[in-house]
């Protein structure tokens, strides 16, 4: 909105726009996080946060803005940046952790916010796999595609079928009808979106049916539990959740060949974004982003493994994947660049430098300082 704002105004920042439009009505946003050992993603934001007059504050490391380190009493002991002569020797404002919470909960009910939250079940819980063959499958990891014995079906044209579909893979517990038209038709009347789910759950049913020749008592691929939706795991096998499961087994690994082998399950799913290519804008909203950043940690601890084990090839292989799936995640170009550098590989390391520089200046941001010392190595091998 505020990139909005200030184009129509043609300014190019929030000083000019001040200037130019001073009744001009601008939100106060300040985004906070905590990051004890730094991000990339997080100088990233605060960069591109100054420039449209948000405020950022970080609990831990960062290689942006202004640092103060605070002692017991809550005052700035030291301070580095640009706003440091300002903040040194300052004493904050604080207050019991029950007592912020609850000044911050009145402030927010006093701007609209609901007295009471209704709480979300966040949690993913996958079904476990299954004994037999599904014939099946529904793969979203990338572009969506949907399978039946191994041949494509397009179910596209058939109105929200497939973001049905896609939607049930997100939320293997399953959802109420009213839930799944909030999602699908959140600008509907009640009825007609009801009309509507039930409309595009027959499309979606009668599509299977037809492409796999089960008949109605034999398979509904998407099953009613009380007033619960979701897709029947019998019939109906989901790449992101074999995803999750081998995200789980990596994190309980015994060792690091087994770690290895779980990560190697993740890398050969990862064929693109969550949905690529699909515009739906409860997708955006809660799942694609938080699937990307996942990913992309788990391919930089594969190549890690890999690397450390003496396998380059396959470790170059992997922070390539990586980049491919997030070319802003500065964490995965620099292992690549890193990489090809001690394996001798000049040419190729200064072309990535020449890529990652580029990508960074149209953030309109600068390199972390890890980034930066990798960045120099390259530059002195060459």
């Amino acid at each position: 909105m505020i990139r909005r704002i200030l184009r129509d105004s043609e300014a190019d920042d929030i000083p000019e726009l001040r200037d130019a439009a001073p009744d001009e009505p601008l939100s106060a946003l300040l985004l906070t996080a905590c990051s004890l050992e730094g991000h990339s993603y997080l100088d990233t934001l605060m960069g591109l946060a100054s420039s449209f007059g948000i405020g950022a504050l970080v609990v831990g490391r960062s290689a942006s803005g202004t640092t103060c380190e605070v002692g017991g009493d809550h005052q700035v002991a030291e301070a580095s940046g640009t706003l440091a002569e300002k903040l040194r020797d300052a004493t904050l404002f604080h207050l019991p952790q029950e007592s912020a919470s609850a000044v911050l909960h009145r402030l927010a009910v006093g701007n609209g916010m609901p007295a009471e939250q209704p709480t979300r079940e966040v949690d993913l819980s996958v079904p476990p796999p299954g004994t037999a063959e599904r014939r099946v499958r529904l793969s979203v990891v990338g572009e969506p595609i949907v399978e039946v014995d191994g041949r494509v079906v397009d179910i596209s044209g058939r109105t929200k079928a497939l973001e049905l579909f896609v939607l049930l893979a997100v939320r293997p517990k399953g959802l109420e009808r009213e839930e799944i038209c909030e999602h699908l038709w959140p600008d509907v009347e009640e009825t007609l979106a009801g009309y509507r789910f039930h409309s595009a759950l027959k499309d979606l049913r009668v599509a299977l049916r037809e492409s796999t020749g089960l008949r109605d008592k034999e398979a509904s691929f998407v099953e009613r539990s009380g007033k619960t939706y979701r897709i029947e795991a019998e019939h109906v096998d989901v790449d992101l959740w074999t995803f999750h499961r081998a995200l789980a087994d990596a994190r309980t690994a015994a060792d690091g060949e087994a770690k290895t082998v779980a990560l190697e399950a993740v890398a050969g799913l990862c064929r693109g974004r969550l949905g690529q290519g699909l515009k739906y804008d409860w997708i955006d909203q809660d799942h694609r982003w938080p699937l990307t950043v996942a990913s992309v940690k788990a391919l930089l601890q594969l190549g890690t493994l890999h690397e450390r084990a003496g396998r380059s090839e396959r470790a170059l292989e992997v922070f390539d994947q990586a980049c491919a799936l997030d070319p802003d995640m500065e964490s995965a170009a620099r292992a690549a660049i890193r990489l090809l550098v001690e394996l001798g590989r000049s040419d190729e390391a200064r072309l990535r430098v020449r890529q990652l520089k580029a990508r960074l200046a149209a953030l309109g941001v600068s390199a972390s300082l890890e980034t930066r010392a990798v960045l120099d190595q390259a530059n002195r091998r060459a």
